[in-house]
């Protein structure tokens, strides 16, 4: 990987669509329809969070695992890093330049755990949930610093930090827990917080 980052950033996706009618996806609105426009603005609203990510490879992991949903994941996240930045394909991965001078972000887009690359190549190892879309860039930098042999770094459900030479051998830092969109009514929450215009322009595209 030419621009070699040192931390791997996981993010599970699921294809947005209704045949495989995932359970975190229908809990988000008593109408299955309504529900999956909701699922796919907040994956829109997620994505856009993280630009600013530093030094980070992120491996979108799709489900079902098919390569087909991962293929069909990717043709719908790109043009929303494309309307960012630029994106292209270099050796078997994307690569984001943000327009506003925020540093480079390689991406891959993988139905298989191991992804294209393994683990171990990365210092650093962290998931992140897109249900939480304050857990952006400036979270993720902040979880991925203090990370070290010694120390993970955790908060809750929405991401997880861990150095690949600390062996369990470490203490668990907490950092502060955000909210995460579950259901209706956390989704009413999400628009009344500052995302939440961000967030509504998204989910009025979808419907």
């Amino acid at each position: 990987m030419s621009s070699s980052p040192t931390n791997l950033l996981v993010i599970p996706i699921a294809e947005p669509n209704l045949i495989h009618q995932d359970p975190e996806i229908l809990k988000l609105s008593e109408d299955p329809i309504d529900a999956l426009a909701r699922y796919k603005a907040i994956i829109a609203t997620f994505v856009t969070q993280l630009v600013g990510l530093k030094g980070s490879h992120i491996r979108f992991l799709v489900s079902p695992s098919d390569q087909g949903a991962a293929e069909a994941v990717s043709f719908w996240v790109l043009p929303i890093l494309q309307e960012l930045g630029e994106v292209s394909k270099q050796e078997g991965y994307f690569h984001f330049s943000p327009e506003k001078n925020a540093p480079p972000i390689t991406l891959e887009f993988t139905s298989k755990r191991g992804g294209n690359t393994g683990y171990n190549e990365f210092e650093k190892n962290g998931g992140a949930s897109v249900f939480c879309l304050e857990g952006g860039a400036r979270w993720l930098n902040m979880a991925f610093l203090k990370c070290s042999r010694d120390t993970a770094v955790t908060s809750n459900y929405h991401l997880n930090v861990i150095h690949k030479d600390s062996h369990g051998k470490t203490v668990t830092e907490a950092l502060p827990e955000l909210t995460m969109i579950r259901d209706d009514a956390s989704w009413e929450v999400a628009l009344l917080t500052p995302l939440g215009a961000k967030l509504k322009k998204f989910y009025e595209a979808m419907i």
